[in-house]
């Protein structure tokens, strides 16, 4: 992984990718993060933007978790429903025509965003783990069977 975020050519799956000048070490066992994408995404748009690119629009879905069988065993957090693919498609696509920057689905996940952007970190967390158990929502995954 480079300092950008994202997956480079070469890079193995299995192990840990070591930290050196201007990368991360993200703990994730090589994988990449879904937040490393989504910050990817947004520097993306950013950056065509400023490049005054105006016929190319990014658009960045962030869903919780979807029905694929990717993440079976898992459960939303409190209040946030698994979505359907063909549900997480439509919103998609629908912001991806109507050119806007971010969808977040479900209302959850932006109610989400919002609080960890007012919240102090340490609060955020205290409100993330014993409130909506967003921390907790892994617990039970088993991956693909």
């Amino acid at each position: 992984m480079n300092g950008a975020g994202g997956a480079q050519p070469g890079d193995e799956l299995g192990g840990t990718q070591p930290a050196g000048e201007g990368e991360l070490a993200d703990g994730s066992a090589g994988l990449v993060h879904p937040l490393e994408v989504v910050l990817d995404a947004l520097g993306l748009r950013l950056e065509l933007e400023r490049a005054g690119t105006g016929n190319v629009v990014v658009t960045t879905f962030v869903p919780s978790y979807v029905s694929t069988g990717m993440f079976q065993g898992a459960r939303g957090p409190l209040l946030t429903p698994i979505m359907r693919p063909e549900a997480a498609v439509r919103a998609a696509w629908s912001g991806m025509l109507a050119g806007t920057p971010i969808v977040a689905r479900p209302w959850t996940v932006k109610l989400a965003m919002a609080l960890r952007g007012v919240l102090p970190t340490r609060v955020w967390d205290l409100v993330a783990d014993r409130v909506f158990k967003v921390y907790s929502s892994m617990d039970h995954f088993v991956g693909r069977s």
